[in-house]
């Protein structure tokens, strides 16, 4: 399994946990990357991973090194890639958001996890119209289902 994990799942991992749902999605994440360890899933890096985790104004070093840490494939931005971003785009999904789920796509990805609400909703909404195959879910739900609710 090949799992993308957007940029503010990693940053998750820098939020104080002031509300429980910052507390499970952490909780969430850590556990995922864990599993995919065990079983030798692949937790894919990216182009624009690299630009938003790398750039980040405020102090996300757990962040950064989580990701180079757990992260065992690269995948780049191409001009097939750049091919479906207007797909998302009429959705309402931010530039950078369509490029992270277009490079997930069109590199075959499994699934894609954030925890951006809006996001995971309007993406959710644009998979109808173009027939994609990478699930998108929250790192909760996906650790549910991974974990058949145990």
């Amino acid at each position: 399994m090949r799992i993308y994990m957007d940029a503010c799942c990693y940053m998750r991992l820098n939020d104080e946990s002031l509300h429980e749902r910052i507390t499970i999605e952490t909780i969430a994440i850590v556990k995922i990357i864990e599993i995919s360890a065990k079983r030798n899933w692949t937790i894919v890096s990216s182009d624009p991973l690299d630009y938003e985790i790398n750039n980040a104004k405020y102090g996300l070093d757990k962040a950064r090194t989580t990701y180079k840490e757990a992260t065992t494939e690269h995948l780049t931005i191409t001009e097939e890639t750049k091919s479906l971003e207007p797909y998302y785009e009429g959705n309402g999904i931010d530039p950078m958001d369509r490029i992270h789920l277009s490079v997930a796509q069109k590199n075959l990805v499994d699934i894609f996890l954030t925890t951006d609400a809006t996001l995971l909703k309007r993406a959710t909404k644009a998979q109808k119209h173009i027939g994609n195959t990478t699930k998108i879910a929250n790192p909760v739900n996906f650790l549910m289902e991974i974990t058949n609710g145990n």
